[in-house]
Formats: C-alpha cells, structure tokens, sequence
C-alpha cells in the first residue's frame, strides 16, 4: 500500500467519519479484504482517529493524521524495545526503523507480536464524568460515570461486539450484514439497529437493559435459559445472585436521563442509590445496620447543579434516615 494512494486515504476517512456512499463503503471493504497488508493499514488509520480524536479537529487532516501515525509506530517500537530479549530487541527496532524510513510503505516489518499489543480499543470514563463517542460503524454511545467500552480494531469489518462494564446507551447503527452485540459479565444483547440503556457495575445487585426504540435479543450469561426478546418500553433485570432475568413494562425513559446529566431514583434500595451517588461524586458511603440500606427511595436530581449535601439533605428530610460527613467519607444511619 503506497501512502501516495491518496484515494484509499480519502476512503478510509470517510469511513471513519460516517460519510461514505454504499457504493463507496463496498469500495473500501473489497480493497480491506484482497489483502492483508490491506487489513493492517486500514486498522493502522483507525487506532490513530480513536486515539487522536480526529473527528474533532474538523476537516479531517491526512497528512497530520499519517505524521501522528509514524509517532505512534515509534511509540510502539519503543516499548517493544524496554519488553523484549536483547536479541529479539534488535530485531523489533530494525523493523520499526524500516517502517519509518522507507515512505512508501506502512506497517513494513509490523510483526504479530506488535499487533497484539494494538489488538483492542479501550476508551473509559473517571468519576462524575460521561462521555459521548462515535465507533467506527456510526454507532453512538454515550458511557456514564466509571464505566468501560472495549472493541477489537476489526470492529465494522469481522464483527461488531463490544464488552460493557458500567453503564452506556446506545442508538445503533444499523447494519443487517453485521449484527451489533453488547456484552457484559452477566448479560448479551444483540440487535440490528436501535436504541438501550445498559447498566451492568461490577459490585452492582443487578443488571439491567431498558428498550426505548426497535427490538433486541437478551440472553443471560449465568443461566442458559435462552433468549429474550425485548420491544420499546421494558425492561429486562438479571438478579446476579440468582442468575433469573424477568422482563416488564417500565419507565424506560427513566433510565436514560442520566445521558442529560439527571439521575432519577423510582423505589430503588438506598444501597443500590448510593453506589450511583459514589461514582458521582467520588466518594465512599457506608451504612451503620442494614435497614436503612433496605429503604427505598424516589427522586430527580442533577449532579452538575446539586451537592452530595443536597441529595443526602433531600433524603434526610422524609425522616428515613441521617448521615455524618468526614471529608469524602459518609455514613448513614
């Protein structure tokens, strides 16, 4: 592949930024697929706009994104070199030193041992943030707090799965060719093009997918007990102790309001509320005896404009409970 093949270059951005024509996107996957040299670049490019934000910058600029490319080989190089056995360390940076050298190759000498090192995109989200991104078939997510999206770099071309662990929501691009598949510890969902929420935490009592829009297939990961299929307005829990799914009409509109930054509590158990206002606000609640972890609770809140204090404050005033606060440190009681 010559990086003076400015069209398979222009291609490839367009895929990127979701703006080629069928006919155009049948163009690029043909060349993807004659080779694998052909394969290797594109996913080259693609490491390089999910890492460099380059949709962000506008206009995409090639020459920008190829000299930021380059860099990132010998980044790789790099630390192949710290990793490796002396002898096998020469080898590694000669091939790197080629690939940088000779301009009208990319990916010259690139080994299988340096493609592993590249093999998943990981993009996560700190405390109190969310985050809105665009994968590379045109799927939109957006991850709340403390949550964690991981895709291979052949996502779009072999397969669309993505390994959720937090909270996201997804409006799918549709692509009957290549079904789009979310899955967490506990639960897989698979569908064609439509909008979810997906809340599965680590540390979490349940795991929970709510339906806004078009239909999806459900299955439990800790039973096999099939698959589900969900329609727009239910929702669908996984008891993790248990391993039992039910599914319901519910609300679902309420599960997604945290994407506009407001958490909604309906009834839920004030220790299951907590852990959500933990990843919020980044602190650690602990309870003094379980009944007051037991008690439900109900309410609308913004984060952005509401202390911790006004929360707990909201919640103290139904005389359910009381708290004390040392610096990022509370109890209830």
């Amino acid at each position: 592949m010559k990086t003076t093949d400015h069209h398979i270059q222009d291609l490839i951005v367009g895929y990127l930024a979701n703006e080629l024509t069928a006919p155009q996107e049948q163009e690029l996957r043909t060349w993807i697929s004659a080779a694998p040299e052909n394969e290797t670049y594109f996913n080259a490019w693609r490491e390089v706009w999910v890492s460099a934000d380059a949709a962000s910058l506008g206009r995409y600029d090639s020459q920008k994104a190829f000299a930021l490319f380059k860099q990132r080989m010998a980044d790789e190089a790099s630390t192949l070199i710290r990793k490796r056995h002396r002898r096998r360390l020469w080898y590694a940076a000669a091939s790197f030193a080629a690939l940088l050298v000779v301009s009208s190759l990319v990916y010259v000498g690139w080994t299988n041992r340096a493609l592993r090192t590249v093999a998943d995109v990981v993009i996560e989200t700190p405390v109190g943030s969310r985050m809105k991104l665009t994968l590379p078939d045109g799927t939109t997510v957006w991850l709340n707090a403390q949550s964690k999206i991981t895709y291979s770099q052949r996502f779009g071309i072999e397969d669309r799965h993505v390994r959720l662990s937090g909270e996201g929501y997804f409006e799918v691009k549709e692509n009957k060719a290549l079904p789009f598949i979310v899955e967490s510890k506990h639960l897989k969902v698979r569908d064609l093009g439509t909008k979810f929420n997906f809340k599965d935490y680590p540390g979490d009592e349940r795991s929970i997918v709510s339906l806004t829009e078009g239909e999806i297939a459900l299955s439990s990961l800790v039973r096999q007990d099939g698959d589900m299929i969900l329609v727009p307005g239910q929702q669908a829990v996984l008891e993790k102790p248990s391993g039992k799914v039910s599914v319901a009409n519910a609300p679902v509109e309420a599960s997604t309001q945290w994407v506009a930054g407001i958490i909604t509590f309906n009834g839920e158990k004030l220790g299951e509320v907590v852990k959500d206002l933990e990843r919020y606000y980044g602190v650690v609640i602990s309870f003094e005896g379980d009944r007051v972890a037991r008690r439900r609770f109900f309410g609308t809140f913004n984060p952005q404009e509401q202390s911790l204090q006004d929360i707990l404050d909201a919640f103290a005033a139904t005389g359910k409970l009381r708290y004390k606060s040392h610096g990022r440190k509370v109890i209830i009681y």
